[in-house]
C-alpha cells in the first residue's frame, strides 16, 4: 500500500511526531543515504533500507474504523501523535497510529482524508528507529587471504609488514598478537557515531590487497568510553571500542620503528 514499485522506489521518509524524530532515506544511483539535511548525507547501510522497504510493501488497511475528524487524535493518527511516512513524491502520505485492539495491528489514515482505518502487515516499531540504525558503520572489511600488505604508523613509529605467497615476511620474530590485531584492522566496525566531535588523525592504517587496492582508514583521539576513527573517502566519524583502539595503540608502540618520513 506505501510503496507500490519497489525497484523505483527513490526516498522514503519518515517522521515521529511524538518523539521529534526524522529520518530521511534517499537513492542515488544504488546506494542509499541517510540525510540529515540538505548538505550532510551519510552511506546507508543497503540491507536495512531494502529489509524496510520490503516491510512498507506488506501494510494492509482492513475495516474502516472512524470517519470523524475529532477521533483522530484518539487512533493516534492526528498529526500531532503520529509517525508519518512518505514513498517518493508520487505517493499519498499515511499517519501510523496506536496499537490496535491486537499486538499486530495499528490504526492508520492518509493525510488529507478522515477514514481511520485498522492495519497490519508489520511490526510499528519499525518506524521508531532512529536515522543512526540506517547508517553503514563498516570501517573496513577485508578478507585474509586478499592481504598483500598492512602498515601502521603515526608520527613517530611505523610498523609494516608484506606478504609472499601465502607467508608474511618478517623483519624479526613474529609479533605475538600479530593475528588479533591484523584481524581488527581487517574487520572493524564503528558502534556509534561522533560526527560533531572535531576529529584528528592519530594513526593510519593502510592495507594492501592482490586486487591493487589500497585501503586507508584512521584511529584518532581516545575519549572516556571509545575512540574515534573515519574513512577518507566518507564524512562519517565513528565509534570504535576502547579495547580496539587500545590494543593498537599498544601494538605500534611495541614494535614500531622510527618513522622517518
Amino acid at each position: 500500500m506505501c510503496i507500490r514499485d519497489r525497484k523505483r522506489t527513490g526516498s522514503i521518509k519518515i517522521t515521529d511526531e511524538s518523539n521529534k524524530r526524522h529520518t530521511l532515506l534517499q537513492k542515488e544511483e544504488d546506494k542509499w543515504f541517510v540525510c540529515q539535511s540538505t548538505s550532510r548525507k551519510f552511506l546507508a547501510n543497503k540491507s536495512r533500507v531494502l529489509n524496510l522497504i520490503e516491510n512498507l510493501e506488506k501494510l494492509k488497511l482492513e475495516a474502516v474504523i472512524s470517519t470523524k475528524p475529532e477521533e483522530h487524535f484518539k487512533y493516534g493518527v492526528s498529526t500531532a501523535n503520529c509517525v508519518l511516512v512518505k514513498i517518493d513524491e508520487r505517493t499519498p502520505e499515511i499517519l501510523i497510529g496506536k496499537t490496535g485492539p491486537d499486538a499486530q495491528s495499528f490504526y492508520a489514515r492518509f493525510k488529507g482524508k478522515d477514514d481511520v482505518y485498522l492495519a497490519r502487515g508489520f511490526a510499528k516499531y519499525i518506524l521508531t528507529r532512529r536515522d543512526d540504525f540506517y547508517r553503514d558503520r563498516v570501517i573496513a572489511k577485508i578478507q585474509m587471504d586478499d592481504v598483500k600488505s598492512f602498515k601502521i604508523s603515526d608520527d613517530k613509529k611505523v610498523y609494516s609488514v608484506e606478504k609472499s605467497s601465502a607467508a608474511w615476511i618478517f623483519k624479526g620474530p613474529k609479533p605475538k598478537n600479530f593475528d588479533d590485531i591484523l584481524s581488527r584492522i581487517l574487520n572493524i566496525n564503528g558502534f556509534g557515531f561522533a560526527d560533531d566531535e572535531k576529529f584528528t588523525e592519530k594513526i593510519t592504517i593502510e592495507i594492501k590487497t592482490k586486487d591493487g587496492r589500497t585501503h586507508i582508514w584512521y584511529l584518532g583521539e581516545k575519549k572516556q568510553t571509545f575512540y574515534l576513527a573515519k574513512r577518507p573517502d566518507r564524512e562519517d566519524i565513528f565509534k570504535i571500542t576502547t579495547a580496539t583502539g587500545d590494543k593498537i595503540t599498544e601494538f605500534l608502540e611495541e614494535y614500531g620503528k622510527a618513522n622517518l618520513k
